[in-house]
């Protein structure tokens, strides 16, 4: 009965163990390819908003607003202000954040790409389950473009 009983606690903290270190995998990437956050560009799902896609869910990309710094630090300070971002991860040309529904704990990714040659910002964003996210997404973006354009 001991050796069954330390068989099983062994199990168990393995378990835990393997569970623990995902977690902490997945929410702290080493490189923009590991990242959890990185939304695939030819998403099957119907629900993805790329600025710079031909889907029918297009959406205008942002205009820079003077340099890329500037702008970066505009987005930054904008999803800092969100309640419902749970991370936040910056790249020189890049910065994506996951958000979390306060209802359902459903994350959505969100990403914002700085266009240098064009001057602009391609937005993509995705729910991680599901085909549909009911306007979500879209309402974010409608949002986030609204303060961002109003910021000087």
């Amino acid at each position: 009965m001991k050796k069954y009983l330390i068989g099983l606690s062994t199990l168990i903290f393995s378990i835990l163990l393997v569970f623990v270190k995902k977690t902490k995998t997945e929410s702290s990437p080493s490189s923009l390819e590991d990242k959890e956050v990185a939304i695939p560009k030819d998403s099957s799902t119907p629900n993805p908003s790329l600025a710079h896609s031909r889907e029918k869910k297009q959406i205008e990309p942002l205009p820079f607003k003077g340099d890329i710094h500037r702008s970066k630090q505009i987005i930054q300070e904008l999803l800092e202000q969100e309640i419902d971002v749970v991370s936040i991860y910056i790249e020189e040309n890049y910065i994506s954040a996951v958000f979390t529904s306060p209802n359902h704990r459903v994350k959505d990714d969100v990403e914002f790409l700085f266009d240098t040659v064009n001057q602009q910002i391609d937005y993509h964003s995705v729910s991680r389950i599901g085909y549909s996210d009911i306007g979500v997404n879209r309402k974010r973006y409608d949002a986030i473009r609204e303060k961002y354009l109003a910021n000087s």
